[in-house]
């Protein structure tokens, strides 16, 4: 059995033969409305053009660049931070700062409705979380780069420990994201829009659901479906989870709690150890 590991190389999976997936490997294009034509992924001058891969038979979204695609993301967000009917836009990579003008980071973007004028009638934030990938994942993409037409898969069988998902790291780096940002934005009376992938959404503790009306934290989870006709991948909401962003925050840095017997028991064989070394 083959082993399927790149999801998306430059927007197409590898397996397509189409004229705009082999023009889109040439020309490192990037289909997902980057800030330019190219793909800028870990390097612009040589980028790591993966979108997406495959762990476990499901698809896990490695390039923030990738929720880029129609601009759903956006749209879905503006829903949740805006009354229907809104004239609104993006500003993208905005800083925010505390009271004591330190840099908490950047907000990946300000949903900024607007009145006739220009004015803004009320903002909101949208941050949207990719997978941090464990392992070496630029070998086997210059390895289907070097020949894309033969090495869709195969490649890739003598890895012995292939590149995959690495959901603890990403959730490391997005709570604090939360606890920051988040909690600015909750004194200030805004809300925020969070967009993962389903892979690592389902991964994250089980967070407790309110109506959306009381919501200041909504987590919108897309997936890649198989678009057969153009075969490609299409980004699709699976659902959207409204919650607080308080309880979020102490579900999400609570520790998932083992059993003690497995620590007494480790525990025992250090004293053991220790004992018979007298």
């Amino acid at each position: 059995m083959k082993t399927k590991l790149l999801a998306e190389v430059f927007g197409f999976p590898p397996e397509s033969k189409s004229k705009e997936a082999k023009r889109h490997r040439e020309l490192q294009f990037c289909p997902f409305n980057n800030s330019g034509p190219n793909c800028t992924k870990d390097k612009k001058d040589n980028p790591l053009g993966v979108c997406s891969i495959w762990h476990n038979e499901k698809t896990s979204i490695v390039c923030p660049i990738r929720f880029r695609e129609n601009w759903i993301v956006a749209e879905h967000a503006a829903g949740f931070l805006f009354p229907k009917g809104s004239k609104w836009t993006y500003l993208p990579e905005i800083r925010l700062f505390d009271a004591n003008d330190e840099n908490i980071g950047k907000i990946d973007y300000v949903l900024v409705s607007y009145d006739s004028n220009g004015i803004i009638t009320h903002y909101g934030a949208l941050e949207i979380q990719a997978v941090y990938i464990s392992g070496n994942l630029r070998t086997p993409f210059e390895k289907f780069c070097e020949n894309p037409e033969k090495n869709t898969t195969s490649s890739f069988d003598s890895l012995v420990s292939p590149p995959h998902p690495d959901n603890l790291s990403s959730r490391k780096r997005l709570i604090p994201q939360l606890f920051a940002k988040g909690r600015i934005f909750r004194r200030w009376g805004r809300k925020m829009a969070v967009a993962v992938d389903s892979v690592f959404y389902d991964s994250l503790p089980k967070m407790q659901s309110v109506p959306v009306r009381t919501a200041d934290l909504a987590w919108f989870v897309y997936e890649l479906v198989q678009n057969k006709n153009a075969k490609t991948l299409s980004l699709k909401m699976r659902e959207v989870v409204y919650t607080d962003l308080r309880d979020t925050l102490s579900s999400m840095m609570e520790p998932a709690v083992g059993e003690e017997g497995k620590f007494l028991s480790k525990l025992q064989g250090k004293l053991n150890t220790k004992l018979l070394s007298k």
